[in-house]
């Protein structure tokens, strides 16, 4: 099972930012990177992140949702459906999604669809569990 762990250790008044790391039982090696997604708003569907806990995911393959790239999507997320690790840049990229990159700026994420793919990748024939702690610093 890939296990991705994301900390969430930056709230600014328009986004979400953290750190992940995914790890696998299966083979050596992690992947690393930045995250970003929406500020908390009381869970409301198109408009706030997730609520921290332990998810299910798995590899949405290209074609069957609106993205052209793989992404993860996760499961049980309470009150919401769709909710996606996927490539984005900047707050008006996500409704509720969670956006990954290599290097981070100020509500920012780079390198987007390289991170994602180095993570499809990563996952590829496991279980995905994905793992969101609650925020640490708020700005």
């Amino acid at each position: 099972m890939v296990t991705i762990t994301i900390i969430r250790d930056l709230r600014t008044a328009v986004c979400t930012m953290g750190v992940f790391e995914a790890v696998s039982d299966k083979k050596k090696g992690k992947v690393t990177g930045y995250t970003l997604e929406p500020p908390w708003r009381d869970n409301r569907p198109f408009e706030s992140c997730i609520p921290p806990g332990v998810y299910k995911g798995f590899k949405r393959i290209k074609g069957t949702g609106k993205w052209d790239y793989d992404v993860i999507e996760l499961i049980g997320v309470p009150g919401r459906k769709n909710i996606q690790l996927h490539a984005g840049n900047y707050p008006k990229n996500t409704t509720g999604c969670v956006l990954l990159g290599s290097e981070r700026g100020v509500n920012a994420v780079w390198q987007s669809k390289i991170k994602l793919r180095e993570l499809i990748d990563f996952c590829e024939g496991e279980d995905i569990q994905v793992v969101i702690k609650e925020i640490k610093e708020v700005v």
